[in-house]
């Protein structure tokens, strides 16, 4: 495993801080598990990774074969496939190699349970369009942190038969910032980032998944608690939606699901080739935050509003963004029988300083999978999560996989404009 010694450029984006089940009586008392999120910043503008020679296609020595374009792609006739996600588990098997009993259990526990249930839920619930070409990782990739494989650098080998590589390790700090407390009943359960996307569509292909180990209860029996695996798959699957799309610094990679073509537009030379995206002064910030000077994503995609809430004898003005992407509205205003939508908050009241916001509104997306706060009663994979990945353009999402999120559904439109109850009562609600 490689040390660094710092890291000035890196925040913890997507932490996810629960109280483990098995500590602090929380059965008896019922405490809930509160997930405080906070950002994890990748570099802006992510690295993209390049394709491997593909010599049965594709004579030329170039790192990026002519003919892998998104149109050959989209037009190929096996079109949309079920996403082939690798997990490369070698930190985390560094980790616990010299580890003691307990340590090394928790970390097969997630190696043989965890992980192998997530790859199953996605793959079924997600399709990608796949390249013919191998994926070509940069050395440096996911900021350094992760030693793999020497051939998955070289320009003519690659990555086989993969769309999503994920790191997958037991870090306890990067740098100087700690990721996992010994306090189990405080720590970070897990965190993760996109590290790099791919050059022709865009879409994140390489992330990292960080897994705090001492929070995995351990059962009578010196295996890990049964509810404690069903907890990480929820926190994994979780932090895995956060490098797939929803991560504020993906929106502007948005493409549209119809053409490909990308929602947010690039700069580009006077030859016409892309030079990235253009900077906009004094973005507005929820929470309060100083504005910024940033690369936005198009209002056709997320877009910020402002509204006067009631606060202690007066009124505020508060700021938040929502996607506005067409599946993300319809989702939305079908969900709470209200078409006067106009899209899915996000979060604005984060944890960090993310300025957008990489979850879903806690007051109007309570049980929802992607929102800022965690349940494990209250974490319902809904159409809005499948919406939200298939608006990015990279992803066909199967929904017969989701499950209705029962916060507000059907409540009507007084329920998201107005208070959530009213007089003892939900606004709207039929009987």
């Amino acid at each position: 495993m490689k040390l660094l010694l710092n890291l000035p450029h890196l925040t913890l984006l997507n932490t996810i801080i629960l109280q483990n089940p098995a500590f602090a009586n929380a059965k008896a008392q019922k405490i809930k598990h509160n997930r405080n999120r906070i950002k994890f910043t990748p570099p802006s503008p992510l690295i993209q990774v390049s394709h491997a020679i593909n010599t049965s296609t594709n004579t030329n020595a170039q790192d990026t074969p002519v003919s892998d374009t998104f149109q050959t792609r989209r037009t190929a006739s096996t079109t949309y496939q079920p996403i082939r996600i690798k997990f490369h588990t070698d930190p985390i098997l560094a980790a616990i190699q010299d580890a003691d009993t307990l340590t090394k259990a928790r970390g097969n526990a997630i190696i043989t349970h965890v992980l192998p249930e997530i790859e199953a839920i996605w793959s079924q619930s997600l399709s990608v369009i796949r390249s013919d070409n191998n994926l070509v990782l940069p050395s440096n990739v996911c900021f350094d942190l992760y030693e793999f494989p020497e051939e998955w650098s070289k320009p003519a080998i690659g990555v086989s038969e993969t769309d999503l590589v994920i790191f997958v390790s037991a870090l306890k700090f990067i740098g100087t910032t700690e990721l996992c407390s010994n306090n189990a009943a405080l720590s970070t359960l897990a965190v993760s980032s996109p590290c790099a996307v791919d050059p022709v569509t865009d879409r994140p292909v390489v992330g990292f998944a960080n897994v705090c180990l001492n929070t995995l209860a351990m059962g009578t029996n010196g295996e890990v608690d049964e509810e404690s695996i069903r907890t990480m798959v929820d926190v994994m699957s979780h932090e895995l939606v956060h490098v797939l799309g929803l991560n504020s610094e993906l929106y502007k990679y948005f493409r549209n699901s119809r053409t490909g073509k990308p929602l947010t537009p690039r700069k580009e030379n006077f030859l016409g080739k892309g030079m990235g995206f253009s900077i906009t002064d004094n973005v507005p910030c929820v929470n309060g935050q100083n504005k910024r000077d940033m690369a936005l994503a198009c209002d056709n995609t997320v877009r910020y509003a402002e509204e006067s809430v009631k606060y202690g004898d007066g009124n505020v003005k508060r700021g938040y963004y929502e996607v506005v992407t067409p599946t993300v509205v319809q989702v939305a205003r079908n969900h709470f029988n209200c078409q006067d939508l106009s899209g899915a908050r996000l979060e604005n009241q984060p944890t960090s300083e993310d300025c957008i916001g990489s979850h879903f509104d806690e007051r109007t997306w309570f049980t929802e999978f992607m929102s800022a706060v965690y349940d494990e009663d209250a974490a319902f994979f809904s159409p809005l999560t499948l919406a939200f990945l298939e608006d990015t353009g990279w992803y066909k999402s199967d929904f017969r996989y989701a499950e209705n999120s029962p916060f507000g559904i059907f409540a009507g439109c007084p329920f998201v404009e107005e208070n959530c109850i009213v007089n003892q009562e939900v606004p709207g609600k039929k009987p």
